[in-house]
């Protein structure tokens, strides 16, 4: 697979299963009370997001949305803008995370943690479905054959973030 979309599609499917697997923990926390377990979870996507989206997101910055902005800026502009959006919510996430991990909690705490991952997921899910739907088709329409093939070429030498990958020691 070397067209860039759909490596790009792909990496948007391996996120929304991490994302299912954070809204599963938020879930069993909200009904079942805390547990170490699905915390776990919730720390461990956290931590793929961070690697993977983040070299996702850098990869469509980098590559894509300068040539899509060649044609129209207007549509880069507001993606770019989900993008910092996003880090922002995820960065507001990952402060709850690391409150309860510390010891650092309050009575609101937990709740703090699942209304963050709540607002998270649910922006994480509109900015993919935007992209799919809305972006991915206007690079098609708009880029040139050659522009298409700058961007292969561009992205090719990228490593693939994959969300699942594990380091084994």
């Amino acid at each position: 697979m070397n067209d860039p979309l759909e490596i790009l599609q792909k990496e948007h499917a391996d996120g929304l299963r991490l994302l299912q697997r954070m809204e599963s923990a938020a879930l069993s926390i909200e009904r079942s009370g805390f547990s170490a377990v699905a915390f776990d979870h919730i720390k461990q996507a956290m931590q793929k997001i961070n690697i993977s989206f983040r070299r996702h997101m850098e990869k469509e910055e980098h590559f894509l949305f300068p040539l899509l902005a060649r044609h129209s800026e207007d549509p880069a502009r507001t993606v770019h803008t989900e993008h910092w959006e996003l880090w922002r919510s995820y960065n507001d996430l990952l402060l709850c995370v690391k409150d309860v991990e510390e010891g650092r909690i309050h009575g609101k705490s937990i709740i703090e943690l699942l209304r963050g991952m709540k607002y998270f997921i649910e922006e994480f899910r509109l900015h993919i479905e935007h992209e799919a739907s809305v972006i991915f088709p206007l690079v098609k329409k708009l880029l040139t054959k050659e522009e298409y093939a700058e961007l292969r070429a561009s992205m090719a030498p990228v490593p693939a973030a994959s969300l699942y990958h594990t380091h084994k020691r």
